[in-house]
């Protein structure tokens, strides 16, 4: 358990390599290390993170989190449960290039998230512009707003998105893949992701989210599972949004 503050870079990135050298990677998942820390984290916190390490981090993370995770996981909480609801955790790129692993934030987070993810799992409460940007493999679970130009060069993968904003369609990249409602795969998926963010987090969104499981199928949208020929129609897709409250 550490504090850390924003000059700590990479947090993870050498302990993942020094497993990788040192050729321990059974015995890493055979006891498995949790490594709390509690502040401000630099960028690229979690980077090449490899499996058998969990980073808890209450507080938020810079740019960068988790980018090229190969396994591991990632825990961002905020320290004040009244910041919750509009707790902006971490920065821009966030899960840029991973290949595996978990991440789950308690809040939002900026631009690019989950851009070239090609196997990881996450659960977020928000995310900025060109989220799930040429994304080839991995689920991301949206619990919250997106900007604009989602999905740009989808290709794989699966997003389950919270439709929220009444202008959904507009957030949309012309290059997305079209979106769904769930199916009951889509449904058990999402229940079991939301369930384990909030054992992780103690999220009081994904709480509330939960509470209404019986509405889920026209809460959200599912990007993905598609042939990469069916581009997303903006015509045939208006829908009106779900407000939370």
């Amino acid at each position: 358990q550490y504090p850390i503050s924003n000059v700590d870079r990479s947090i993870g990135a050498r302990i993942s390599g020094e497993i990788i050298l040192r050729k321990l990677s059974d015995e890493v998942l055979k006891y498995p290390t949790t490594i709390n820390l509690t502040g401000a984290a630099g960028q690229s916190f979690g980077a090449f993170l490899t499996d058998g390490i969990s980073l808890k981090l209450t507080g938020s993370a810079n740019d960068y989190v988790g980018k090229g995770m190969g396994g591991g996981n990632i825990t961002i909480i905020p320290q004040g449960k009244k910041m919750q609801y509009a707790y902006h955790a971490a920065g821009n790129a966030i899960m840029y290039g991973a290949t595996g692993g978990q991440l789950f934030i308690s809040g939002t987070v900026g631009q690019r998230f989950s851009v070239r993810n090609s196997g990881a799992i996450a659960v977020i409460e928000g995310c900025s512009a060109h989220g799930a940007e040429y994304m080839t493999g991995g689920t991301i679970v949206i619990l919250g707003k997106i900007g604009f130009n989602f999905g740009a060069g989808m290709t794989g993968g699966k997003a389950i998105v919270l439709r929220t904003q009444s202008n959904f369609d507009e957030y949309i990249s012309t290059t997305a893949p079209m979106y769904k409602k769930p199916t009951e795969i889509d449904l058990l998926d999402l229940q079991s992701l939301i369930t384990l963010h909030i054992e992780k987090t103690g999220s009081q969104v994904a709480t509330e989210i939960l509470s209404r499981r019986a509405e889920w199928e026209e809460m959200f949208y599912v990007f993905g599972g598609l042939q990469h020929n069916e581009i997303f129609d903006i015509s045939a897709n208006k829908q009106t949004a779900i407000a939370l409250d």
